[in-house]
């Protein structure tokens, strides 16, 4: 059997606004990965700015041969507020459930019903993404979605610059996850 995927990568993430209360920066983790993907010859493309629009849609979110995605996290989402305020267009992320779906300021691109399947592998660079003993995780929902494969957190993390970039050159290189 031939398996054919997408053909493009997406990597997203943000200098959070100081309105988020957040003092974080994840544009260098972006910045990798990006270049990590054009490396294996795959369109790559970065955002460091996303909006809700832009990640909603399904060749982004889905349609993609890989996504992946940085900033702050729980078993069932992950941010991001690069500008604005709270229930701007920039205060976005990725959530478990619906389209659409607003929690504190935050409207998400939701998995629920979403098509996975062209997307060889999906990174929630994020805490608690993937929670071993939660059947409700990003990572675990977007496998159950079609993605082949998913990568996210069991614990807190602090997204470490360098092996974040191991791991994207290593997925850039071929290997698997």
């Amino acid at each position: 059997t031939v398996n054919v995927y997408a053909d493009s990568a997406y990597s997203v993430g943000c200098k959070y606004t100081k309105a988020s209360n957040y003092d974080e920066n994840t544009s260098q983790l972006v910045y990798d990965a990006a270049n990590a993907y054009y490396q294996a010859n795959i369109n790559s493309y970065y955002n460091l700015e996303p909006t809700y629009s832009y990640l909603k849609s399904q060749t982004r979110l889905g349609g993609s041969r890989a996504f992946f995605i940085a900033g702050h996290a729980g078993y069932n989402y992950i941010q991001l507020a690069s500008r604005g305020v709270s229930g701007s267009e920039y205060w976005t992320g990725i959530h478990t459930g619906s389209n659409g779906e607003l929690n504190y300021g935050y409207t998400y691109a939701g998995l629920e019903g979403r098509n996975m399947s062209a997307t060889k592998v999906i990174t929630f660079a994020g805490c608690e993404t993937d929670q071993i003993n939660n059947k409700f995780s990003l990572a675990k929902i977007a496998v159950g979605r079609g993605a082949h494969a998913a990568t996210g957190w069991m614990y807190r993390m602090n997204n470490e610059q360098n092996w974040m970039r191991i791991y994207n050159y290593s997925l850039g290189a071929g290997y698997s996850v």
